[in-house]
């Protein structure tokens, strides 16, 4: 989901899928004086000032919705209002620190205990049909965004590659929503 603002802006995208990608551009930083930048980062650096203070306004007028969000996912560092999506409901950034990739690498080796983690920010689209659909519930009653909070936050990982906590808890989730749906 990161890809979609950076590719509707006209950037090209290197897809690296080897383990090793990330150290190779660790090492290079950049080709032809072009820093190399992982858009599956947080970062608004491809905002013109327009784009950055209607960013700015949108965090501002879903502040409370979204420290809500924040306190029905514990395992999150933060929800944010998305600089990057532009069709999908959700993704998750890993800040500033190690990337899933470099998660994943250093979780993989037999010494690691398992305990190298990047941080997760979980970034929504405003303007996504379900996230609008969730906030409308939110404020018609604040403890109902609990279980739609968790579905957001399992589907972005399991875009970002990454296992979900409990597996059966998001399928109850997901089933009791859908049922739910189809009763009306």
């Amino acid at each position: 989901p990161q890809i979609e603002a950076v590719k509707a802006k006209g950037y090209d995208v290197l897809v690296l899928t080897d383990h090793v990608d990330e150290f190779m551009l660790s090492v290079l930083r950049d080709y032809d004086n072009l820093p190399f930048k992982n858009i599956a980062q947080a970062n608004d650096d491809l905002l013109s000032e327009d784009e950055k203070k209607e960013l700015d306004k949108k965090k501002e007028e879903n502040k409370d919705f979204l420290a809500d969000l924040k306190n029905d996912l514990p395992e999150v560092k933060e929800v944010v209002i998305s600089s990057t999506l532009t069709t999908s409901p959700c993704c998750l950034s890993s800040g500033n620190g190690i990337s899933f990739e470099m998660e994943k690498v250093l979780n993989a080796q037999q010494d690691s205990d398992g305990k190298m983690r990047a941080d997760r920010i979980l970034e929504i689209n405003p303007n996504h049909e379900l996230v609008k659909l969730v906030e409308e519930k939110y404020k018609e009653n604040k403890e109902s965004i609990k279980d739609y909070a968790k579905l957001l936050y399992d589907s972005a990982l399991i875009e970002q590659g990454m296992p979900i906590n409990d597996p059966k808890e998001f399928s109850n989730l997901l089933f009791n929503l859908m049922t739910s749906a189809l009763k009306k």
